[in-house]
C-alpha cells in the first residue's frame, strides 16, 4: 500500500529534496488536481507491476525504466527523451536515490502495491496532449478570461514599432547585416505576462503570418490562448536523432507552406485586397475562427499538416529536400501577391514605414514560434535542442527570400533563445557569415488608461483609499493584470480567477497563496534551517520591493538573474548586441509589490537572511548596502504598521490584509524606531523653532498625515522630485531611492499633510539620508527645489554603521549607537539650506542597526544585519580564517594596516598598532 509508513516517508523525503534543489518534475500535483480517479490508478497498477517487476530489485538505470513503463499508462504523450531529460539531471544525486528506493519499496510490496503517488510526480503530467474538454470549469473560465482579455483594444503602438525594425532590418536600412544565416530570426524576450504573444498577434495585423504554438505542460494550459499546436510539437519532438529530427521539421515546414497556400486560397475566393496589410488582417481573422471542429482555424490548419506524417521509416531523405529549399516558399509568395491589387505599397504604420516605394514590402511572410520552451526543453543527441533544429530547418529557406521569423517564450531564457554568438549549437550559426538579432525587450507597459481616455492618475481627483484597491493597482505596470481584471468583469466569471491579487501572487512566485499553503502545512517537519521556497522566489520579492542590483560580472548572478526573469517577474531593460548577458530590474508595478508584501509578511521569508545569502554567494552589488538596508528598513516598518500583530508562521492560512493601504505618519515612525525612543518622537519639535511662528511638536504637526509606499523607485536624474511627483508617488504606492550623486538626501518618501483627495498642493516629505558608518557629525541636508513648501517636513539621518572587517586577531570593530531628535532648547543637528524658512523641520538622527534602534530588528537579528552589513574583502573571504593565517596573508601585504604584519619591518611602535582614536580595518575600502 502506498500510505504505509515507509513510503510516506520516503514520499516526503523526496518532496523536500525536490523543493529544496529546484527540481520541479519529482514534485508532486495535489490529489484534487490529479485527473485520474481511483479506479484508474487501480486499472494501471494492474497493467504497471507485471511490467516492472522484473526490475527488482533496481539499481539508478532500472529505475529511469521503471518511470518508463509508468509512463506508457499514465502519461501516453510523454516520450522517453522527455523523461531521460528529467531524470538525468536527478539519477546521481541523493533526489534519484530517493526515487530509486521508493519505487523498489513499492514493487517489494506485491500485486497490492499502488503506483498512485508516483504517477502524480510532475513528470508524468503530458507534455502536449490538450483537450479544452477535459479542463475543470474553474480552468475553462481562466481561458474564457484569456480568450476575452486577447479582444480588449490594444493599446500603444509597440507592434507598429516592432515592424518597422523587421522591415528595416530585412530592407538594409540598419547598421546590422540585412543578410546573412540567422539575421531573420529575432527572439522576444521578456518575462510573463508583458503581452508577449498579443504584441506577435498585432504584427501579424502588418505581415502574412503563420503563428505556431508549442506550449508545455498541461498544468500550465489551462488559460492558453490560443490554444497550442500540440499534436505538431509532439511529432517535432518525438525523436532524439538529430538527423531524423531535421528531416521531420524540413517535412513538416513544407507541409505547412503547401498548407497554408490551399487555406489561403480558400479563404474569400477571388476576392482581391487593397493592400499587404489589409490581406494580413483577413487572414489572422479568418485562422481565429472556428474551424470545421470546435478548435480554430489555426489550430486545424497547423494539424493538418502533421497528419499522416512520416515516420522514422519513410521520413524523406535530406537529398529530396534540396531542390524545394530553394524556392520552397515561392508558391506561398505568388499566392499572398495574387490576392493583393497590384500597385500597393506596403502597409503605414504611422511611425516612418520602411518601404513605401516598391511594389511589395521587404518582408512578405512572418513565421511566429510561440512558447519554444516546448521544444528548447527538449534535448537532441548532438547536444541541440528541438528549438536549434527548427531554426536551422527554417534556415533552409534561402535567406533573400521575403521571410522573417519571431521567436517568443514564457520562460525567456538566454542561454536556450538567444545564446551568443560563441554559444550557438549550430556550425552555420556559429560561422563567419552569420549574425544573431539582439533580443527584442520592447513590450507594452503602463499601458492602461481609464475609461475617459484620461491618465489613470489625475491630481484631487483621488484618495489614498481609492489608490489602495487592487483594481486599482493592476493597470500599472505589464498589462496581463488590468487585461485580465477587465476581461473577467466583461465576461462575469466568478471563482479563483477573480482574485486578480492572487493571480498577481501567483505570476510573481509561480505558486497560488492556496498552493503555498498546502504545501507548507505537508512540510510542517522540516526544520527551520530548511528553506522551502527557493531563494530566487525570496529575492523576487525582495527586489520587487526594495530593489536589488544584481553584480552582472559574475556568472552565477546571471543565472539567477535568467531564473527570475524566466519563473518570476523580472524585467529585462535591454540586452545588449553580444547576448552575454542583460540589464534587468523590477520596475514600478504596484500589484506585484503588493504580492510581495504578502509573501513576505504571510508565509514567514527570513528576509536578512536571504539577503545575506545573496551578497555571500556573489549575486548581488555590494556597493550602498548601507541604503538598501535602509529601504528594507523602512519597508518593514510600513508592513509593521498596517500589520501590528506577530509575524504568522508558515503553516498559518494568509490573512486578508491589504498591504498597500495608507499609514499614519506617527504609526510608521513609532513602527520604524525601538519603543524607548517613540515618546521622544512624539515630543520633537523642528529643530528651527526659532524661525518658526507657534511652534508644535511633531505628532500634532503631523496628526492627520499619512505616507503610503508598497516599494522603492530609483531616481535617473538628482532634483527631479517636487510635490507634484510626491502626490504621483503616492497614487501609485512608491517612494523615491536618490540618483547615485544625489547631492543630500538617499531617500525621500511622500506625505499626505490630510486624509483627503491626492494634490501636490497637501504634499510633504521625509528625507532620509543613509551614512554607511557611524560617525557622530553634522551632515548636510539639502531638500530639492520644489519639494518643501509651508507644510512641515521631517529628516532622518540614518547612520547604520556597516561593520569594519576582523581584524587579523579576530576581534570585531566595535560601532557606537544613539538616538538622536531635534528638540525646543537643543541647537539643530543638521545644516540646511531652509533653516531661516517658515517650514518647521523635524530632525531624527539614528545611529547604529539594531533592535536598540530600530523597532523592525528582532533581539536575535543584530548579528545578521551586522553580517549583511560587512564589509567582505581579502581577509574576510579568506578560506582559512584562523588567526595566524590571516597574518600571513597580511605579511603578503595586499592592503596596509598599522599592525605588525604590515610594518614589523619597521622599528617604530607607532606603526605597530592602530593610531589613538582611529577606527581601523583591514581593508582599505571604506564604503561611504
Amino acid at each position: 500500500m502506498d500510505d504505509s509508513p515507509n513510503v510516506r516517508s520516503l514520499l516526503a523525503e523526496i518532496d523536500r529534496a525536490a523543493w529544496t534543489t529546484g527540481k520541479w518534475a519529482f514534485e508532486r500535483i495535489a490529489a484534487d488536481e490529479d485527473r485520474m480517479s481511483d479506479e484508474a490508478h487501480r486499472e494501471a497498477d494492474k497493467k504497471v507491476f507485471p511490467k516492472i517487476r522484473r526490475y527488482w530489485p533496481l539499481s539508478l538505470g532500472d529505475t529511469f525504466y521503471a518511470l518508463c513503463d509508468i509512463a506508457k499508462d499514465a502519461a501516453p504523450f510523454q516520450t522517453v527523451n522527455d523523461i531521460s531529460e528529467d531524470w538525468v539531471k536527478v539519477q546521481d544525486s541523493r533526489l534519484g536515490q530517493l526515487v530509486c528506493k521508493l519505487l523498489d519499496t513499492l514493487i517489494a510490496q506485491g500485486e497490492q502495491a499502488t503506483f498512485k503517488e508516483v504517477r502524480r510526480f510532475k513528470l508524468f503530467q503530458n507534455r502536449f496532449h490538450f483537450d479544452p474538454t477535459e479542463l475543470p470549469a474553474e480552468a475553462l473560465n481562466e481561458r474564457q478570461a484569456s480568450r476575452t482579455a486577447w479582444g480588449t483594444p490594444f493599446v500603444g503602438e509597440y507592434h507598429k514599432y516592432l515592424y518597422k525594425w523587421i522591415m528595416d532590418v530585412k530592407a538594409g536600412k540598419t547598421s546590422f547585416p540585412g543578410s546573412g544565416p540567422y539575421h531573420n530570426i529575432l527572439p522576444i524576450i521578456q518575462s510573463s505576462g508583458t503581452g508577449k504573444s498579443r504584441l506577435a498577434h498585432e504584427v501579424a495585423s502588418l505581415i502574412f503570418t503563420l503563428p505556431l504554438n508549442f506550449h508545455g505542460r498541461l498544468e500550465n494550459k489551462s488559460s492558453v490562448y490560443p490554444e497550442p499546436d500540440g499534436k505538431v510539437a509532439e511529432y517535432l519532438t518525438a525523436t532524439s536523432d538529430r538527423n531524423l529530427a531535421k528531416a521531420r521539421h524540413r517535412w513538416f515546414l513544407r507541409r505547412l507552406v503547401e498548407t497554408a497556400v490551399e487555406y489561403l486560397q480558400a479563404m474569400a475566393p477571388g476576392k482581391k485586397y487593397k493592400s499587404f496589410s489589409e490581406l494580413a488582417c483577413a487572414w489572422r481573422a479568418y485562422l481565429s475562427e472556428s474551424g470545421e471542429a470546435t478548435e480554430s482555424r489555426r489550430a486545424e490548419m497547423n494539424k493538418k499538416c502533421v497528419a499522416n506524417a512520416p515516420t522514422k521509416d519513410n521520413v524523406p531523405k535530406e537529398t529530396e529536400f534540396e531542390a524545394y529549399l530553394k524556392n520552397g516558399l515561392q508558391p506561398l509568395e505568388d499566392a499572398i501577391k495574387s490576392r493583393v491589387s497590384t500597385g500597393v505599397t506596403a502597409p503605414s504604420t504611422g511611425v516612418a514605414a520602411p518601404s513605401t516605394d516598391v511594389t511589395a514590402p521587404s518582408i512578405l511572410i512572418l513565421f511566429t514560434l510561440d512558447e519554444v520552451d516546448g521544444l528548447s526543453s527538449v534535448s537532441v543527441d548532438d547536444g541541440s535542442t528541438c528549438y536549434d533544429v527548427l531554426l536551422s530547418a527554417l534556415q533552409d529557406f534561402q535567406p533573400q527570400n521575403p521571410y522573417f521569423i519571431i521567436t517568443l517564450s514564457t520562460h525567456s531564457r538566454l542561454d536556450l533563445h538567444a545564446p551568443a554568438h560563441r554559444r550557438v549549437n549550430s556550425a552555420r550559426g556559429a560561422g563567419p557569415y552569420a549574425f544573431h538579432q539582439a533580443p527584442w525587450t520592447e513590450v507594452p507597459f503602463d499601458c492602461s488608461i481609464s475609461l475617459q481616455g484620461r491618465p489613470i492618475y489625475r491630481p484631487g481627483t483621488m484618495t489614498l483609499d481609492d489608490a489602495a484597491t487592487p483594481e486599482y493597482m493592476a493597470k500599472y505596470g505589464r498589462p496581463v493584470f488590468d487585461a485580465r481584471l477587465q476581461a473577467i468583469k466583461k465576461a462575469g466569471l466568478q471563482g479563483p480567477v477573480a482574485g486578480i491579487a492572487d493571480f498577481a501572487f501567483t505570476k510573481l512566485v509561480g505558486r497560488t497563496p492556496e498552493q503555498h499553503v498546502r504545501v507548507s502545512r505537508a512540510h510542517k517537519d522540516l526544520t527551520a534551517d530548511v528553506n522551502i521556497l527557493s531563494l530566487g522566489v525570496e529575492l523576487a520579492a525582495l527586489g520587487t520591493r526594495v530593489l536589488l542590483d544584481f553584480d552582472i560580472s559574475r556568472e552565477s548572478a546571471r543565472d539567477v538573474m535568467q531564473n527570475l526573469l524566466s519563473n518570476h517577474t523580472l524585467i529585462a531593460f535591454s540586452i545588449p548586441q553580444h547576448r552575454e548577458y542583460m540589464r534587468a530590474g523590477t520596475p514600478s508595478e504596484p500589484i506585484l509589490a503588493h504580492a510581495a508584501a504578502k509573501l513576505m509578511n504571510e508565509f514567514g521569508l527570513d528576509i536578512v537572511r536571504s539577503l545575506t545569502e545573496g551578497f555571500k554567494h556573489g549575486l548581488l552589488d555590494k556597493g550602498q548596502r548601507g541604503e538598501l538596508v535602509a529601504r528594507l528598513l523602512l519597508i518593514l516598518a510600513h508592513d509593521k504598521a498596517q500589520a501590528p500583530l506577530p509575524q504568522r508562521s508558515l503553516s498559518d492560512p494568509p490573512a486578508a490584509t491589504n498591504w498597500s493601504q495608507k499609514v499614519p505618519v506617527l504609526t510608521f515612525l513609532q513602527a520604524l524606531f525601538a519603543a524607548n525612543h517613540h515618546e521622544s518622537i512624539r515630543n520633537c519639535f523642528p529643530a528651527n523653532a526659532r524661525h518658526v511662528d507657534q511652534p508644535v511638536t511633531l505628532d500634532k504637526a503631523f496628526d492627520g498625515a499619512y505616507v503610503r509606499f508598497s516599494h522603492f523607485v530609483r531616481l535617473g536624474r538628482k532634483d527631479m522630485v517636487d510635490t507634484h511627483a510626491g502626490a504621483a508617488a503616492l497614487a501609485r504606492g512608491m517612494a523615491f531611492q536618490g540618483y547615485h550623486s544625489q547631492p543630500s538626501w538617499d531617500v525621500a518618501i511622500p506625505v499626505l499633510m490630510k486624509d483627503t483627495k491626492i494634490d501636490p498642493s497637501h504634499v510633504t516629505f521625509i528625507l532620509i539620508q543613509v551614512k554607511a558608518r557611524v560617525a557622530k557629525r553634522t551632515l548636510f541636508v539639502k531638500a530639492s527645489k520644489g519639494m518643501i513648501t509651508d507644510h512641515p517636513y521631517i529628516i532622518i539621518e540614518m547612520q547604520v554603521g556597516i561593520r569594519d572587517n576582523l581584524d587579523v586577531e579576530g576581534n570585531a570593530q566595535r560601532s557606537s549607537t544613539g538616538f538622536v531628535v531635534s528638540a525646543r532648547t537643543s541647537p539643530p543637528n543638521l545644516r540646511s539650506e531652509s533653516d531661516t524658512s517658515g517650514a518647521p523641520r523635524y530632525e531624527i538622527k539614528a545611529y547604529g542597526c539594531s533592535s536598540d534602534i530600530y523597532g523592525v530588528i528582532g533581539s536575535q537579528q543584530k548579528h545578521q544585519y551586522a553580517s549583511l552589513l560587512a564589509t567582505r574583502g581579502i581577509l574576510e573571504e579568506h578560506a582559512r580564517q584562523d588567526s595566524e593565517y590571516l597574518k600571513c596573508v597580511q605579511q603578503m601585504k595586499p592592503v596596509w594596516v598599522r599592525n605588525k604584519p604590515c610594518f614589523g619591518w619597521a622599528e617604530d611602535v607607532e606603526l605597530h598598532g592602530e593610531p589613538a582614536g582611529g577606527e581601523g580595518e583591514v581593508e582599505g575600502e571604506v564604503e561611504e
